[in-house]
């Protein structure tokens, strides 16, 4: 394991899910995969979420190769788009760190499957994810090897929905 994430995630780790935090988020973060994805399979599970936390804003985070469709989409108050994954501390790291940041989300749903950069720099206090990282504290552990994004959206939202 990179020794910069095991320090960099020290004070966040949690093995439980807090159930307090689930009771009135304000704020629910949706990042969406770097990966290429089919958006209409993920939105009914955005759909089951925003009639769960009705009262919550639920934001979503995309590269601008997918926004269009979730732009489209009643279901976010707001979209932040990025073009491309930044590198660690560059210039455009900084922007995105500081843009997501100042959401102040209290969840972050993490659907993809590769890169948690992006759940570590939301600073969500409950970070729900599927690969194994020092970044999310909440992870739902899937059987399959080889599952899709979409799938992982369905999983997490359903968990996530029936723990209230």
């Amino acid at each position: 394991m990179n020794i910069f994430k095991k320090v960099a995630s020290l004070n966040y780790r949690k093995d439980i899910l807090p159930l307090q935090m689930l009771k009135e988020p304000h704020k629910i973060l949706v990042l969406f995969p770097i990966e290429p994805y089919k958006s209409d399979l993920i939105i009914p599970a955005i759909t089951n979420l925003k009639n769960k936390f009705s009262s919550s804003d639920i934001i979503g985070v995309t590269s601008e190769d997918h926004s269009l469709s979730i732009r489209n989409s009643r279901l976010f108050n707001e979209v932040v788009c990025y073009d491309r994954v930044p590198k660690l501390f560059s210039r455009r790291f900084f922007k995105l760190r500081n843009e997501i940041k100042n959401l102040q989300a209290d969840i972050s749903i993490d659907l993809n499957l590769e890169n948690d950069l992006l759940t570590w720099i939301s600073g969500a206090g409950l970070r729900i994810g599927c690969i194994s990282s020092p970044f999310i504290n909440y992870r739902i552990k899937l059987k399959e090897e080889k599952i899709s994004s979409e799938e992982v959206a369905n999983k997490i939202i359903k968990i996530l929905c029936t723990s209230r």
